[in-house]
């Protein structure tokens, strides 16, 4: 199975194979006492520990790419959560800005509005004055010059 996804387990493999029907064929034409039979043992069981090497160096790679999967995943969910945590601060800096804006905008149309109606207060005593003393013109001279003696 892993032998079809990588080149170096399949090669592997294949001098396994090949080493072991030597091996048998080995041990059918000498038999089991035979030095060449020794030998050829000694080649099967360095293959099959250099399949099961690789075997183990594949699972080894499985697992640190697991590993190393899994912690991107957790920095990935890190800079999610940081970057969240940046969204709601700079939501709630302009919620406070907009607050701030409002109040200032309250203020200055309180302002603006006392500042209107003091000076219609002032036009219509100027006004109300003036009509006086028009109306009247001795007492508006006398009462004037009452204002100017003073």
């Amino acid at each position: 199975m892993l032998a079809a996804v990588d080149p170096v387990l399949a090669s592997l493999n294949k001098e396994y194979k090949d080493a072991k029907a030597r091996h048998e064929k080995l041990v059918m034409t000498n038999g089991e006492d035979d030095a060449m039979v020794e030998v050829s043992g000694d080649v099967v069981d360095s293959a099959l520990s250099a399949v099961q090497t690789r075997i183990l160096e594949l699972e080894e790679q499985a697992e640190g790419e697991g590993t190393e999967a899994l912690e991107i995943r957790r920095r990935i969910r890190r800079e999610q959560a940081r970057h969240e945590l940046l969204v709601v601060q700079r939501q709630q800096e302009l919620k406070k800005e907009q607050e701030e804006f409002n109040d200032t905008f309250f203020w200055m149309m309180v302002w603006t509005w006392i500042t209107q109606q003091t000076f219609a207060a002032a036009r219509r005593t100027l006004s109300a004055s003036s009509a006086f003393s028009t109306a009247n013109p001795r007492l508006g001279r006398a009462w004037h010059g009452a204002q100017v003696a003073a």
